[in-house]
């Protein structure tokens, strides 16, 4: 017996540094983390405008921490945004600046799967729930909690069930009593109360959503060649402006984000540097003498030794002291900056692209395919109208005043811009009740003015599938948790079998350390779980569709030129002809 007892001693000594390298490296990978951003700048970006990109990065990176399994390491990384940034003039005399975000198309069953597992807050997992056609393979949702209807007996399957939590009614008419039918027939509801804390305990990758489809209320439009338009069950007219499309085309399953958003959701690879993830252009025009705008050139015609900062439209201070206060004259620059990022991440409305791509029709006097406006983005599914919210849809047309809501419409959190005087691309220009602004996606700056991102701004980025500094914590150290649990159930295990062993001179302590070895080789690493641009393609102040196999690339419309007295928009976009590679 001695000698069977002394070498698991000897297997204990090597397990107690394994689970404090376990331990150590699950605190020293996490809190680090965060959305990494390359800039890449145009030859002679002034460093002013270096700077003000840097800081307005450090920002964004502040608030979310995003991340990709490296394969090559084993271990989680941060997802990369590679913005190009240009300091150049534009051919809109009144924009400011413009963000032209690379776009990817997938279909609306995989980015339901990624949405799902990439669940970090209870808006998350409310905006998720809320999610049009949730369809899911019950069985392996119900295994993922620990039930299994065939091989458990009823009582057994409701103690698992109820130790979680969940609410389970236990007596159904014509069902008979005791029975695993009574279970299978509450699965949506059981689905439904998921909190966040049974979510975090539940093997998400167990749980595969087969939704292909979603429904929307649209314009009814003659630029748009709609199919079955004389089926009810396939459009249903509303008014005589809008219809409900649910006729299963290629704009009812496919979903339209940037390149920066898909990497986020790890529907792209995080570390991808092959192109850029969007492109910025930001006005150099400067101010004359008389204190009117003029571009760039013409002020080094009239002061060929002129000084940049004391000329620019743009104001630097808030790049080194956010609190700093803007020259009445001027635009703030950090704003604008953290504006155009934010497009970027995602804020970025199909509605838009449609309407360009309508105007274009109308002027070529042809008419564009469903295939053609399949251009729903994340932010899309979010979008509800009163008319909308009715009938159980998003509202992606653009007559109506429509607003931000995660419970399929039934709470207004803030209103979008109406599409008429901006795009939709942003919140309204008309603010809160009390007329603040909303956020950083505010969609017009004044002189002397600023914008900050908001918690307003956090929670859209956060449902379209970032994930919040304080939410990825909240994560991470509920995960610690439930990792430290695992470790004291195996010591204890370790420990039965150790006492079993000296008793029984019998070497059964093999199939235990197999298991810390397994979980050094994958518990381990499933806790750090937790087109190029060029000048020939691009046109500033643009908007072009290219296709490319099966994702489609395309610049992303910014909002409509402001008229009003005394503030310029920040952007302004011209349409442009649609090319096919």
């Amino acid at each position: 017996m001695k000698s069977i007892f002394i070498p698991q001693i000897m297997n204990l000594k090597i397990f107690v540094p394994l689970t404090f390298a376990f331990t150590i490296s699950i605190f020293s990978a996490s809190p680090v983390q965060a959305i990494q951003f390359n800039f890449t700048y145009g030859e002679g970006t002034s460093q002013e405008v270096i700077d003000g990109f840097e800081a307005a990065g450090n920002i964004w990176s502040s608030k979310f921490k995003d991340t990709f399994f490296d394969s090559s390491c084993y271990c989680e990384q941060d997802i990369k945004v590679n913005i190009r940034i240009d300091f150049t003039q534009l051919t809109n005399p009144k924009g400011l600046g413009a963000a032209s975000p690379t776009m990817v198309s997938v279909d609306y069953e995989k980015f339901l799967n990624r949405m799902f597992k990439d669940i970090t807050s209870e808006d998350d997992l409310t905006a998720f729930k809320n999610l049009q056609n949730i369809q899911y393979k019950e069985q392996n949702f119900l295994k993922a909690l620990g039930v299994d209807l065939k091989k458990k007996i009823f009582s057994n399957n409701l103690k698992i069930l109820q130790t979680q939590g969940f609410e389970i009614n236990t007596t159904f008419n014509n069902i008979e009593s005791n029975s695993n039918d009574i279970i299978a027939n509450q699965v949506e509801d059981i689905f439904q109360q998921l909190n966040l804390q049974q979510l975090e305990n539940l093997d998400r990758t167990r749980v595969k959503f087969d939704s292909s489809n979603f429904k929307m209320l649209i314009d009814d439009d003659s630029s748009v060649d709609v199919k079955d338009r004389d089926k009810v069950d396939k459009v249903q007219k509303l008014d005589s402006e809008t219809i409900i499309d649910q006729n299963d085309n290629d704009n009812n399953k496919k979903i339209w984000l940037t390149l920066a958003n898909a990497k986020a959701l790890g529907l792209s690879n995080g570390d991808d540097n092959e192109g850029f993830d969007a492109r910025i252009l930001l006005s150099n025009a400067m101010f004359a003498n008389n204190g009117n705008i003029i571009s760039n050139s013409d002020w080094l015609t009239q002061n060929p030794e002129g000084n940049f900062l004391e000329s620019t439209i743009w104001d630097f201070s808030r790049v080194m002291n956010l609190n700093a206060e803007v020259a009445n004259d001027k635009f703030d620059f950090l704003s604008v900056a953290l504006h155009e990022i934010g497009h970027a991440l995602g804020v970025v409305s199909g509605v838009d692209a449609f309407k360009l791509l309508k105007m274009e029709a109308e002027g070529n006097s042809t008419t564009l395919s469903e295939n053609e406006i399949a251009l729903v983005s994340p932010m899309d599914l979010f979008r509800f109208s009163e008319e909308s919210k009715q009938s159980g849809v998003f509202d992606w047309s653009s007559r109506r005043q429509t607003f931000l809501s995660i419970d399929g419409g039934q709470t207004k959190i803030a209103d979008f811009a109406d599409g008429v005087s901006y795009q939709t691309s942003h919140w309204s220009e008309n603010g809160d009740i009390n007329g603040n602004t909303l956020g950083i996606m505010h969609p017009v700056l004044g002189r002397g003015e600023k914008l900050d991102i908001t918690d307003l701004d956090l929670q859209l980025l956060d449902v379209l599938g970032y994930t919040k500094v304080e939410d990825q914590e909240n994560r991470w150290l509920h995960q610690l948790t439930q990792k430290q649990k695992k470790l004291k159930k195996l010591l204890a295990k370790a420990r039965l079998r150790m006492k079993y062993n000296y008793a029984s001179s019998s070497n059964r302590g093999f199939s235990f350390w197999q298991e810390i070895d397994s979980l050094e080789g994958s518990e381990y690493n499933e806790v750090l779980l937790t087109e190029e641009f060029t000048e020939e393609n691009f046109v500033e102040d643009g908007y072009s569709v290219f296709f490319h196999q099966e994702y489609r690339i395309a610049t992303t419309p910014e909002p409509n030129i402001l008229t009003g007295l005394g503030i310029l928009s920040l952007f302004g976009w011209l349409t442009r002809r649609v090319r096919r590679d």
